[in-house]
């Protein structure tokens, strides 16, 4: 069996550590974007908080499969969210009455 010495490890641990960060920190929002979106390019949207990531953000997925970062404080975010929300209640609706036809 192979046997590390206390340095090998130790620089193991590092490595895999900094690329945990690196992973983690390329999947945040670090900033918001500028420009308001249609709402025909939202499919959906996901939720950063801050803990990992150093800013509150929405991240709006488009049906291009890009993720837009958008500042939850502004009120075409929150309005957007609820148009998504309520865009999904609509199909669940639907969806259930067909269900029971």
């Amino acid at each position: 069996m192979a046997q590390f010495n206390l340095s090998t490890v130790c620089l193991l641990l590092v490595l895999a550590v900094s690329l945990f960060t690196l992973k983690a920190e390329s999947a945040c929002c670090t900033k918001y974007s500028k420009a308001e979106f249609p709402k025909n390019l939202i499919k959906g949207f996901s939720v950063q908080n801050i803990g990992i990531c150093n800013i509150n953000a929405v991240l709006f997925h488009t049906r291009g499969g890009r993720k837009v970062c958008a500042d939850p404080a502004q009120p075409w975010v929150m309005d957007m969210i609820q148009e998504l929300r309520t865009a999904v209640v609509k199909m669940s609706s639907t969806n259930s009455q067909t269900q029971e036809q």
